[in-house]
């Protein structure tokens, strides 16, 4: 027998080899009595599934959607729902979940034919993924060696995906089953499609905005705010990705292995250098008109983030402006 201790409340129980954490949460359920249902579980520190099966002896903690781990169980899930209804309706469509805006995750959706996304479209897309929820349809985690997992996909015509595992370095991988679609996660899902109860789906831009729950209250869904500069920044990000024929980690992958590691890395600062340019001359215009001129600029972001580095390359611009800066961190 196993001993398997719940963080959430310090008790531990006797379980049988291969118990899964689905049935150790059943066990626990009546002494945890957990504010919101449970997602995923953390097995010595370590994000699994509900469905992982233990071997050994473990600390278990169990998670909801608040907690990090958790809430990236519960939208990892809920793309690949997105994923297969957008298959189930429009086979051979490509769909690209690119990146967090709004508190949701923008989507970009390209059909076959290259017509333009409509309402009408998305409305039918979310019916579809309410029917795969209603309908309860499994996850199913299969475990194979990466040029199995690199078939599969490819018979599929999914080149991204591809690339990615056959850069991966690994010689065996997961992939996931929802129905018969299948996908690639770095990371585990949730049991079943009837886990995903607080979602939304609605036009944004070009594309998609998938609503995903609050970090504080699963229950109600994330506030959406408006955030257009937000916007503007990462469709020029894409554009420059489309320019360097970057669309996914398996393309850098592919590019750093035939030795173009180098030419990514001078663009790219390239490209951040005529940023702070355009930053300093806007300065320097504003510095020097009439009404309310500027003397101070701030600088803000997380810890780490490169805030010291780029008030230095920004005075160095300003200095060619001819301005003299005087910078306080």
């Amino acid at each position: 027998m196993l001993q398997i201790r719940c963080k959430n409340n310090n008790i531990t129980k006797s379980f049988p080899e291969g118990t899964s954490l689905l049935d150790v949460y059943q066990e626990f359920a009546d002494d945890l009595k957990m504010p919101y249902p449970v997602v995923a579980a953390t097995v010595n520190n370590t994000a699994q599934g509900l469905k992982f099966r233990l071997f050994q002896n473990r600390d278990v903690e169990f998670l909801d959607a608040r907690e990090g781990p958790g809430h990236r169980v519960y939208v990892r899930s809920l793309c690949f729902v997105l994923y297969k209804a957008t298959q189930d309706l429009f086979p051979g469509s490509k769909l690209f979940i690119e990146h967090t805006i709004s508190r949701g995750y923008y989507c970009n959706f390209k059909k076959r034919n290259n017509e333009p996304l409509t309402e009408a479209d998305i409305e039918h897309i979310s019916e579809r993924m309410q029917e795969i929820i209603n309908l309860d349809m499994p996850f199913r985690r299969n475990e194979a060696t990466t040029e199995e997992a690199v078939r599969v996909f490819a018979e599929r015509g999914f080149s991204d995906k591809v690339k990615l595992l056959e850069t991966s370095g690994q010689i065996y991988s997961d992939y996931y089953m929802l129905g018969d679609t299948a996908d690639f996660y770095y990371g585990p899902l949730v049991p079943s499609a009837s886990y995903l109860t607080v979602w939304a789906l609605e036009p944004y831009h070009d594309g998609m905005l998938l609503r995903v729950p609050d970090w504080y209250d699963p229950t109600r869904l994330a506030e959406k705010v408006d955030m257009p500069k937000t916007y503007e920044m990462f469709a020029e990000k894409t554009r420059w990705d489309i320019i360097m024929r970057l669309s996914n980690a398996g393309d850098v992958n592919k590019a750093i292995i035939k030795g173009h590691a180098s030419e990514l890395i001078q663009v790219s600062e390239a490209l951040q250098e005529k940023k702070i340019v355009q930053i300093a001359e806007e300065i320097d215009r504003r510095f020097h008109r009439e009404s309310d001129p500027v003397r101070i600029v701030l600088i803000t972001g997380p810890s780490s983030s490169g805030k010291t580095t780029f008030c230095k390359r920004l005075s160095v611009q300003l200095l060619a402006c001819g301005l003299r800066p005087y910078s306080v961190s």
